[in-house]
């Protein structure tokens, strides 16, 4: 009997898309715990925009629900716990708020 290979692609592009996040999130988190305040603005840069990558590739279907919000989550504690370091809060507002707009559509 042929095996439908349909999901196959996009299975791959989704274990490839989380592993990228895992792996460059782990490089970086081994560079922060030394990093001065300029390399943790950088860092939570990185992190807002790794968010924004996920909330895209969920939109266009290249991501699970269920990968999506547990990635998403971590990312964004990664978000906080630099900003209690720095005792910041813009990073955490933008990705409130990004969860209010993602929430909303």
């Amino acid at each position: 009997a042929p095996v439908d290979l349909r999901w196959l692609a996009p299975l791959i592009l989704a274990v490839l898309v989380i592993g990228g996040f895992f792996l460059r999130r782990y490089q970086k988190r081994k560079e922060s715990k030394t990093a001065p305040a300029s390399h943790k603005k950088a860092e939570r840069q990185r992190l807002l925009h790794e968010i924004l990558q996920l909330d895209d590739a969920f939109a266009a279907g290249n991501v699970g629900e269920t990968d999506y919000l547990m990635s998403r989550e971590k990312l964004k504690k990664e978000v906080l716990a630099l900003e209690g370091s720095n005792g910041e809060s813009s990073a955490a507002e933008a990705v409130e708020t990004r969860e209010v707009n993602h929430a909303a559509k």
